[in-house]
This record gives structure tokens, C-alpha cells and sequence, in this order.
């Protein structure tokens, strides 16, 4: 089965390293995706990656005397680890809840949001510092950084957090 690898030293070294660095970004993006609820994407992804780690760990057992087989196995999962963050980041699979405090009691983080498509729901509290405005928006989490600039554009003292969500009803998006 490796006859497909180049058959030089370094060739076959390189051919390692990418094996490994994309059976690590298949898995790592699979990790990533069994947390948000991605139940088949998943299981295919697994079979992929198990495929590409019975193959490439025998070809670095095949010739474990030699130092660049070995390295370049270490680099690519190394590399294929930074590299599964970097996709999943990139493509923002799931959704995300953008709470934005507003210390200012005339926020109007929550009317701008609206008035961009956002569903936002505000409500009062009181803080360290006295009231406060908390504006929370479920948005998909390509659109976070959209939302972020909406409410700074709002209120540029503004506190924002986010946190990963597994939505149970996605009837806003279904309309």
C-alpha cells in the first residue's frame, strides 16, 4: 500500500509529514464538530481519519530507523493540529451567543442589532458600577464579528463575551 509514497528519502519523509498533518486536521475538525452536534459528519470523518493513521504510522514503522520518517510524522501532527483549529475557525460551523453589556443606560446595542436582521433581547441588571443594559444575540458564528462591530458601533464601552452554543429549536433561521 505505500508504493503510492515517493520512493526517495526525503520524498517519502515529506509525504509523511502531509499524511500525518491532514489525518490530524481530519480528526481535530471531527473533535470540533462531535461538540456542536455533528453526528455523521463525524463518524465519516473518523473512518477517514483511522484510514489515514493505519497508513501512515506504517509507513514510519516500515522504516523506523530512519530519523526523517520520524520527524516528519512529529511535524505533521503537529502541524495538522494548528491547521484543524485554523479550518474549523474559518468556516464557523455552528452558533454562537453574543451577550453585550452596556453600561451606558441609553444603549441602543439592542435597536441596531434589530435593525441589521439580528434577533436581540434586552434586558436591565445592575452591575458593580450601577445599571446596566445586557443585550444577548444567538447569531451563527460567522456573523459574530459582524455583531461585535454593531455594538461597539453602538456603544464603544461596551463589555461583549461569547460562548458556543448547541441551539435545541433553530426556529429563528428556519424562516
Amino acid at each position: 500500500m505505500t508504493n503510492i509514497l515517493p520512493s526517495t528519502g526525503l520524498g517519502y519523509a515529506a509525504m509523511i509529514f502531509v499524511l500525518a498533518a491532514f489525518s490530524v486536521v481530519v480528526i481535530t475538525f471531527r473533535i470540533l464538530l462531535v461538540v456542536r452536534g455533528y453526528k455523521m459528519i463525524s463518524t465519516a470523518l473518523v473512518m477517514l481519519h483511522a484510514l489515514l493513521f493505519v497508513f501512515v504510522l506504517s509507513s514510519v514503522f516500515r522504516e523506523l530507523d530512519n530519523l526523517w520518517n520520524v520527524v516528519a510524522y512529529a511535524a505533521g501532527v503537529g502541524s495538522g493540529n494548528v491547521l484543524g483549529i485554523l479550518l474549523e475557525e474559518k468556516l464557523a460551523i455552528g452558533y454562537a451567543e453574543v451577550r453585550i453589556i452596556s453600561t451606558d443606560g441609553s444603549s441602543e446595542v439592542a435597536r441596531i442589532l434589530g435593525n441589521h436582521g439580528y434577533g436581540a433581547t434586552e434586558t436591565s441588571g445592575y452591575g458593580r458600577k450601577g445599571p446596566v443594559k445586557v443585550t444577548i444575540c444567538v447569531v451563527r458564528r460567522r456573523e459574530v464579528a459582524q455583531v461585535r462591530t454593531l455594538a461597539l458601533g453602538a456603544d464603544p464601552g461596551c463589555f461583549i463575551t461569547i460562548e458556543d452554543i448547541r441551539p435545541l429549536r433553530k426556529r429563528l433561521w428556519a424562516e
